[in-house]
């Protein structure tokens, strides 16, 4: 297999979570990220791919409470905003674990996900491309037509709620994509 075609976890550029671009709601404390008050907020990674092929897993490991849309995993440009949830705004893209998919605003229904689930992402810059990996490892829904250089992006809205974030530091729960 042509090797610059595959997907590369994220950890060798490095990436980590922003400690400083979140929402003030949100807790970021190397890769965990908590929710300090019943009000939506976003973190952001520190880098932001316009080019290759990148993978993260996000574990869910508490959820306090499954109103709203929960945590969720997405790609956000620079420009979005820390205060709302990845996939809510333009341009953006987001699963919620409430099994939404949100695509700029616009959402579709997929299989959600809970405490103790792992679920990734593979983002396809090149191609113009997300991936979206559901807690069984396989592909939830694919999304074309991504533009802009994105951040990987969390988001939470519950009190307590918590996840952490595997950019390829550990080893991945999910098969890499090919």
């Amino acid at each position: 297999a042509n090797e610059s075609a595959r997907y590369t976890p994220m950890a060798f550029n490095p990436v980590v979570m922003s400690s400083t671009d979140h929402g003030t709601a949100l807790t970021v404390s190397g890769n965990v990220i908590t929710t300090a008050s019943n009000a939506m907020g976003s973190a952001r990674a520190t880098e932001e791919f316009s080019s290759g092929k990148r993978y993260c897993e996000m574990t869910v490991t508490k959820i306090t409470s499954y109103t709203g849309a929960g945590p969720t995993l997405g790609l956000m440009t620079s420009a979005g905003s820390l205060g709302g949830e990845v996939g809510d705004w333009s341009p953006s893209w987001g699963y919620h674990s409430d099994g939404l998919i949100y695509a700029s605003g616009i959402n579709s229904a997929y299989g959600g996900f809970g405490s103790g689930s792992t679920v990734g992402m593979a983002h396809d810059a090149d191609a113009g491309m997300v991936s979206f990996i559901g807690s069984g490892g396989t592909a939830v829904v694919s999304l074309t037509g991504l533009v802009d250089a994105l951040f990987p992006t969390i988001s939470l809205d519950n009190s307590g709620d918590q996840v952490s974030v595997n950019f390829g530091e550990t080893a991945f729960i999910h098969a890499l994509p090919s």
